[in-house]
This record gives structure tokens, C-alpha cells and sequence, in this order.
């Protein structure tokens, strides 16, 4: 994917959260689309510019945000390190592999998130709430996440000779 479409990419979807946020939430929680983008987005790179761009997500997300500067940079850069590492280990060809590291990444980048902001003594929810949060945002990060997953492998089947070629 292009790097020039990350930014209308990231605007669109910090538009999006911000925007709709109250419309689409589940017992106060809803899908981080930012998170989406910076996985999904790691997770079909195939260069180590995708830790740039992860961290540059990150950075938007710190700008929407009340908290410090540079947290959520920092997060996104370890969590999108992560996903370079897990894309080595295991073959993220197929759908249910796909879901399983959006959920994943999203998972931790909520846990990390509540862990950076009690660590910085902001204020937040208590522990049971916090771990419910977490939860739904992981969950529906990662529904959101399945027909964006399909419409990237339909199009990489699309545009791959080598799959076309084995298909025929």
C-alpha cells in the first residue's frame, strides 16, 4: 500500500472516532479505529516502514487524545513491532489469523493505554470497568475489522500473478 494514502487514511478514521463516537459505543466503549489502521496496516507491509507509519499513528492518536505526548507514539511503535515479529513467526495469509492479531494488537494497545495513564496518574475508570472497556474495544475493533480484512485479501488475490497463476 502507498504511504500517501496513510494520511487521508488516518485522517478519515480519526474523523470517524471522534465524530461518531457516542452514536456507536457499547457499555462506553467502542472500536479504536486508529488502532485498526496502525495493525492492519503493519500487518500488511512488508518493509520496516511500517513501524514508522505505526508511530505516526500513534502520534494522531496522541493529538485526539487528553493525555502526555509521545505515549501513544511510543505504544504503537512497540505493539507494531510486535506484529513485524508475529508476521515472521506465522503465516497471516488466512482470515482467522488476520482477526486474531487485530484483536491482539487492539487488546494491548487498550491495556497498555489504561497501564500508561494510571502509571501518569491521570484519572481513569476502575479496574473492573477498565478491564470491560478493554474487552469490548478489543472484540469490536476486530468485527470492524473483518470485511476490511476481506475487501485487502480480495484485492491482493486481484492484482498477485502468483496466486491468479496457481488458481488457473
Amino acid at each position: 500500500m502507498s504511504p500517501l494514502f496513510l494520511i487521508p487514511l488516518v485522517y478519515l478514521a480519526s474523523i470517524l472516532q471522534i465524530g461518531l463516537a457516542r452514536h456507536w459505543q457499547i457499555a462506553g466503549a467502542g472500536p479504536d479505529l486508529l488502532a485498526l489502521v496502525a495493525v492492519v496496516w503493519t500487518m500488511k507491509s512488508t518493509s520496516w516502514h511500517a513501524l514508522a507509519a505505526a508511530a505516526s499513528i500513534g502520534l494522531a492518536c496522541d493529538m485526539n487524545s487528553t493525555g502526555p505526548l509521545g505515549v501513544g507514539m511510543a505504544l504503537y511503535a512497540v505493539i507494531a513491532y510486535g506484529v513485524i515479529w508475529w508476521r515472521r513467526q506465522v503465516r497471516l495469509d488466512r482470515l482467522p489469523a488476520q482477526i486474531a492479531v487485530v484483536w491482539t494488537g487492539v487488546t494491548v494497545i487498550s491495556i497498555s493505554e489504561f497501564v500508561a495513564n494510571r502509571c501518569l496518574g491521570q484519572s481513569i475508570p476502575p479496574l473492573p470497568i477498565a478491564i470491560e472497556r478493554t474487552a469490548i474495544v478489543g472484540l469490536y475493533t476486530a468485527m470492524v475489522a473483518v470485511p476490511i480484512v476481506l475487501v485487502l485479501g480480495w484485492r491482493r488475490q486481484r492484482h498477485d500473478p502468483a496466486i491468479i497463476a496457481s488458481a488457473s
